[in-house]
């Protein structure tokens, strides 16, 4: 159902582009957004009493439209701001509730008063205004008196459709509270600023937003965890090679970006028990490890001599052993090939310094290169910053003389990636993903994939082997069915990268079922997992349809719907008992929260279907049934108990209001004023004995019920007044005009002018027939608290 609000808006825009063909009428003034008043002009001929007690002609009318509160089921209320001389309208209504019945559009209604102010429409069978009334009788050959004329040759007010009813202004809508999201992202953020990116991860994934915050919160998640694994993938083959000390240092990489990666810890202490160990097995040999002489570099001054000075003892000491002495006479020191010796320890010793400095270097480099080189790149302006530092890096480079420790691979690495198609490809514009520039639709068909596949790497990781197994397949059946079609846009560079996934994929599942020797159990297991998961997925597709009642894309949930969604739910309780290794007391708690979502929501429905035939007691009995629900599951719908008894409580109250209505517009229209007002006092009883929080929804619609039944009880006095003086007119003359007591009286007239102070005041004529024809005319006033007569000799 339409909220009252959008029923407003509707009504307005139909209004505004009737009127744009109709130059005689316009819309003067408004109030409220959507307007709820209207001030409407009319140029068109109508009739008045004029300021002589004639009727006359005027060209210009002006009429006030109020839409009340439970509008369009409760019809408007017009008054008419300058004088209108008209059988249905008196100073203070427009008798328009039987038209409104019939035709419940502001739109036509707006059209139907030009049409009464022209005389074209009127009643003179019980009239507001009875003078009128006759008026019309006597001069109905005259009428109407204009035309409305319209711009436009094909426009029919028929053009506009009716709208659906409105539900008294409540929404039944119960949507789940709204989470403090900010807080959360706040955390994910803390997270990654302490290069806890794993944590951050998981809590993005059970957050499942889409906000500019959390899709940038995601970026930095991806790009880490991707050079993480990046760095990873380094570490293995060094430490295949043997190399663990480069191993280490990939491994302090891995901990300054993500210190929370599972079981980090234990790849540290693995990497430093594999050197001990490779030390231990060592022999320590001197010249094992010698690097051939470098070329000649310049003199490094004191740091040399120092250190060859440091280097001197050493090879004293490993001569120390000779002990061999003759009685010999001493022989004369060499000291040219001392010296020479001296010589050469210098210049070892500058060549080690300069082989620690060029390793420093390539290591720097080396580390600067993976930042350059893994460093998210998605505008062709983040390329060429990438290459400016790429080829800085190079430049550096150029002070690394010491060979063959990595200068020339490193080199070739970052010429080969400046050149390569991919890079280029990203400088043109692509966007860079896990290292290879792609075209953006192309990764928005591997994202998905990859995500779930680094989930199951995660699950494998932590031994997890079921859900990491559940998880792969789900990726391999996602990346089958993402492949386009050989003709699609991208299909020759999609279609590979799918492949290279699912074939990655298919040998972890292979190697998964081949390692626990389940397959059966997996796919029994599996197939149970599936189904579960279908009956939450059609649980969430029904609650978004309901959650967006106005949204033309989404169907209208029945409650059958929700009935079967709770039969569903009910045989995946019996579904999880069957298969232990998919249950969980957290996915019980879930079923059966589900469930009585499920069966609240049928509840729901099925009384709004009610509701929407008319059948407001069945809408009733279901809306009570509802609350029934909530008090019988309070604790699985806790989060929304108190707003839900609050809006079905509200709801039927509502109902009951609306009954009672139906009874008192339909007493109306059969002019029965006083059972109407009987039943517009039953609403108040109503609203007035609920036990619900009587809101500013039910205070307007006690305020419309008061003036309803001031508007019908003056006007069942009206018509009991007129049957009054039909039956007492002689006796009032005849005690007021003496000369009259023997004459016959005829043609009664009754003429409501006013109220004043609680009290009506008429004009009351008749005529005497005593040889000639003359008018007798009383003025009287009646007392609608005592309900008494008396002569009124004031000014009318």
């Amino acid at each position: 159902m339409a909220s009252e609000t959008d029923q407003l808006a509707r009504d307005f825009e139909e209004v505004n582009k009737l009127l744009t063909n109709y130059p005689q009428i316009q819309v003067v003034q408004t109030e409220g957004n959507p307007p709820a008043t209207y001030e409407v002009e009319y140029q068109l001929t109508g009739l008045t009493r004029q300021a002589d007690g004639n009727i006359g002609q005027t060209s210009r009318h002006l009429l006030r439209i109020n839409l009340p509160f439970g509008y369009p089921h409760f019809p408007p209320t017009v008054k008419p701001l300058t004088p209108l001389f008209h059988p249905d309208i008196d100073p203070d209504a427009v008798r328009i509730a039987s038209y409104w019945q019939q035709s419940p559009s502001l739109a036509k209604l707006v059209l139907h008063m030009g049409e009464m102010i022209c005389a074209k429409n009127y009643n003179v069978e019980e009239p507001f205004n009875q003078e009128a009334a006759d008026w019309y009788s006597e001069h109905s050959s005259e009428f109407p008196l204009d035309e409305i004329q319209q711009d436009e040759e094909n426009f029919e007010v028929g053009d506009f459709p009716l709208e659906e009813g409105s539900d008294l202004g409540l929404s039944l809508e119960i949507e789940d509270p709204k989470e403090n999201t900010d807080e959360q992202l706040e955390e994910i953020q803390h997270h990654i600023d302490r290069n806890e990116v794993v944590t951050a991860g998981k809590l993005l994934t059970a957050l499942s937003l889409s906000s500019p915050e959390a899709k940038r919160l995601e970026k930095i998640v991806s790009s880490t965890l991707a050079k993480r694994d990046k760095l990873f993938q380094e570490l293995e083959d060094l430490e295949n090679e043997d190399q663990f000390t480069e191993a280490y240092e990939v491994f302090k990489n891995i901990q300054a970006i993500a210190i929370d990666t599972p079981a980090l810890s234990d790849v540290g202490q693995r990497l430093q028990q594999s050197q001990a160990m490779l030390d231990a097995f060592s022999q320590p040999t001197p010249t094992a490890n010698k690097q051939p002489p470098p070329p000649p570099t310049k003199d490094k001054g004191d740091t040399k001599k120092k250190k060859t000075a440091e280097k001197t003892p050493k090879k004293t000491k490993e001569k120390a052993p000779r002990k061999q002495r003759s009685s010999r006479p001493p022989i004369d020191i060499p000291l040219k090939p001392i010296l020479t010796g001296l010589v050469l320890l210098a210049a070892v010793g500058g060549c080690t310094l300069l082989y620690t400095n060029d390793m420093d270097k390539v290591i720097e480099a080396e580390r600067n290169w993976i930042e350059i080189k893994y460093r998210p790149s998605t505008t062709p302006d983040q390329f060429k910053q990438k290459r400016i530092q790429a080829e800085k890096l190079l430049v550096s480079l150029r002070s690394v003389y010491v060979p063959g420790i990595g200068k020339k691979v490193l080199e070739t690495e970052i010429h080969n990636y400046l050149n390569s198609p991919d890079f280029e490809k990203g400088e043109t514009g692509d966007v860079e993903y896990k290292g290879s520039p792609l075209p953006a639709p192309v990764i928005k068909k591997l994202e998905p994939i990859d995500n779930i596949t680094d989930k199951a790497d995660s699950a494998a990781r932590k031994e997890k082997f079921t859900d990491a197994l559940i998880l792969y397949q789900e990726a391999l059946s996602l990346a089958e069915t993402a492949k386009p079609g050989a003709l699609e846009p991208h299909a020759k560079i999609t279609n590979p990268e799918l492949d290279k996934r699912i074939q990655v994929i298919q040998k972890k599942i292979n190697a998964f079922q081949a390692q626990a020797g389940q397959k059966k159990k997996f796919k029994e297991r599996n197939e149970a997992e599936k189904r579960y998961q279908e009956v939450i997925a059609f649980f969430q597709k029904l609650k978004k349809n309901k959650s967006n009642p106005s949204d033309p894309q989404d169907m209208n949930v029945t409650g059958d719907q929700w009935g079967e969604c709770a039969k569903k739910l009910h045989n995946a309780e019996k579904l999880l008992d069957e298969y232990p290794e998919i249950n969980s007391p957290e996915r019980q708690e879930e079923l059966r929260t589900l469930l009585a979502y499920s069966r609240l929501y049928q509840e729901l429905e099925m009384a709004r279907q009610a509701y929407e035939e008319g059948a407001f007691e069945t809408a009733i009995n279901e809306y009570k049934n509802a609350l029934h629900l909530l008090k019988k599951e309070r604790t699985a719908l806790d989060a929304i108990y108190n707003d839900a008894v609050l809006k079905v409580g509200q709801t039927v109250v509502m109902l009951n209001v609306s009954l009672k209505m139906r009874e008192a517009v339909e007493a109306e229209n059969q002019n029965n004023l006083s059972s109407s007002v009987r039943h517009y006092k039953e609403i108040l009883r109503i609203i007035r004995t609920s036990k619900v929080d009587r809101g500013d929804n039910l205070k307007k619609i006690e305020q419309y019920i008061h003036s309803k039944i001031q508007e019908q009880s003056l006007a069942a006095a009206k018509s009991s007044n007129q049957e009054w003086w039909k039956k007492n007119y002689e006796r009032i003359f005849k005690k007021n005009f003496p000369s009259s007591r023997n004459a016959p009286l005829s043609n009664p007239k009754i003429y409501f002018i006013k109220v004043q102070n609680g009290r009506l005041l008429y004009t009351i004529r008749c005529t005497e027939k005593k040889g000639i024809k003359l008018t007798l005319e009383l003025n009287y006033q009646y007392d609608m608290g005592t309900g008494k007569w008396s002569p009124y000799h004031g000014k009318l």
